[in-house]
């Protein structure tokens, strides 16, 4: 015959039970954690102006700013163009570090002629093959995933063959896709059989947009297969080129890819994952409408200080110059022939280039754009100028590069970019104050996912101010410096001001103005 249960005995049996179902619970919790890790996916998209992200235009972007972070005070890198910034976020570098310096480069190892289209991904392979596996000199987010067993890492972008494959240059993880390249190539078959055709690119690139949309939802969300993804959005950047900032086509482009990301957000939820998925939106660099220019090697023959347009006196790429030994005695000339042209905005020079003293103390070196890199840099980098004038569409911000509207140059329009996150990882409904920039995000990215930066020590840094995991404030505080530099010349004087944000010991540049006056 069983006695009765006292109370006593009640009690302590429902404690018992009670731990036990905690630590239950607890080893299931842990076990789903450890099968159900945290995922980041950062989403770039191209040439998407700050003021571009409000509930009308945007409304699943602005969605995450007001409910995880937004960036009020976020860089591109100068020269703000795509492959420099595609560069500087897969490597947490710099150009003087990472070493490409433009949507050109000039490597005379592999072409002394002529700047090489890092657009073009058969190029870039080529370089880095002559390069010995040196194209990049610093490394970048799918080494280092795979190196220190991070997990998987995927490239989805709508951009340049070239564009995609300095994302993920050594291919890691599921590798690379790209309507116009799929790496590794036996991967193309399986893709086409799930997502369907490639279908053709238009402007808008609308179908584009959607078809790696779904790539990157099929195998990182309902596949599960990524632990880390960087989706690249080609637009509004390729339909703004030809329409203009602000346009009724650019605006529709716009509009279209808010909508690819609200359907990644959708299947987030869907599939229960909103509490493991980080989202970091952001853009490679800002807008401006154009004036034009009469092109930096076109002018130096008009003035005599190039031979001819294939002459190697003088080589230009992009705006950077390259002199040849006879030529850099004529450096001071070529600098002073500029500094009066209403179009030529900030002037940098290399610090070992050796030419009037004078002149030299009053020309910037390449330190506050980042870009003296060791074996690459230049000789003259030349920037062109910019106002604040208003387009048609009530857009401010105009440059002197050629075409309809692009980017490229120091302007406050192109420099300053968007920056959202939102996730398990980062604080909620908060604005950080703190500058950040394209350069900080993988160092982030790969602190949430368990790799600290002294590691591999970039020239970025990790946002702790917007980690929930971090005690550190938005609210630290950074400075603003000013500096100037001031040459006088016959015809007038050539101010230009440089204006970056210190935190620490990194600098941000802000943007430059240059300011003419005539004697």
């Amino acid at each position: 015959m069983v006695g009765k249960i006292t109370d006593e005995e009640m009690k302590n049996t429902i404690h018992i039970i009670m731990l036990w179902t905690i630590g239950i619970l607890s080893m299931a919790c842990q076990k789903s954690q450890e099968e159900n890790p945290t995922k980041t996916v950062v989403i770039i998209v191209d040439a998407l102006r700050f003021d571009y992200v409000n509930q009308e235009n945007t409304p699943n972007i602005f969605s995450l700013k007001e409910n995880g972070v937004s960036g009020i005070h976020h860089h591109s890198t100068f020269p703000t163009v795509t492959r420099v910034n595609t560069t500087t976020y897969a490597t947490g570098a710099y150009p003087k570090t990472h070493g490409i310096l433009g949507n050109s480069i000039y490597l005379p190892e592999v072409d002394k002629s002529k700047g090489l289209n890092t657009g073009d991904a058969r190029t870039m392979m080529l370089a880095d093959s002559v390069m010995g596996g040196k194209l990049i000199t610093s490394p970048s987010i799918g080494e280092l995933i795979s190196i220190n067993g991070l997990g998987t890492y995927a490239v989805f972008s709508t951009g340049s063959t070239g564009q995609s494959y300095l994302l993920n240059h050594r291919v890691t993880g599921l590798g690379i896709i790209n309507p116009d390249m799929i790496l590794p190539e036996s991967f193309a078959a399986e893709l086409t059989e799930q997502i369907g055709q490639v279908p053709p690119r238009a402007k808008p690139n609308k179908e584009r947009h959607k078809w790696i949309t779904d790539a990157f939802i099929k195998y990182a969300l309902e596949e599960d297969k990524i632990d880390i993804a960087t989706i690249w959005y080609s637009d509004p950047d390729g339909t703004a080129h030809a329409e203009g900032i602000g346009s009724p086509m650019t605006m529709e482009s716009i509009k279209n890819v808010d909508e690819q990301i609200g359907r990644i957000l959708q299947a987030s939820r869907d599939l229960g994952m909103e509490d493991r998925l980080n989202i970091i939106v952001s853009a490679d660099h800002g807008f401006a409408t154009h004036l034009g220019n009469p092109g930096i090697a076109d002018f130096l023959i008009k003035n005599g200080l190039k031979k001819n347009k294939d002459s190697e006196d003088v080589t230009v790429v992009g705006n950077a110059i390259y002199l040849d030994n006879e030529t850099k005695n004529r450096s001071g000339e070529i600098i002073e022939s500029f500094l009066l042209e209403d179009w030529v905005g900030a002037i940098f020079v290399n610090p070992n280039l050796d030419f009037d003293s004078d002149l030299k103390e009053n020309i910037f070196s390449f330190d506050p754009i980042h870009w003296g890199h060791p074996e690459r840099q230049g000789d003259i980098y030349v920037d062109v100028n910019w106002n604040d004038e208003i387009n048609e569409f009530g857009y401010k911000g105009y440059s002197y590069n050629r075409g309809i509207a692009g980017h490229g140059s120091s302007s406050p329009y192109e420099m300053k970019t968007p920056f959202l996150a939102f996730g398990p990882s980062f604080k909620s409904g908060i604005e950080n104050k703190l500058p950040s920039g394209m350069v900080d995000l993988v160092p982030t990215v790969l602190y949430i996912h368990g790799l600290d930066d002294k590691s591999y020590n970039p020239d970025g840094r990790v946002l702790h101010e917007i980690l929930r995991s971090s005690s550190s404030s938005e609210n630290d505080d950074f400075e603003t410096i000013i500096s100037v530099k001031t040459l006088e010349q016959s015809g007038g004087v050539y101010e230009l001001n440089v204006t970056q944000s210190v935190i620490g010991e990194r600098k941000y540049l802000d943007f430059t103005k240059t300011v003419r006056s005539q004697k």
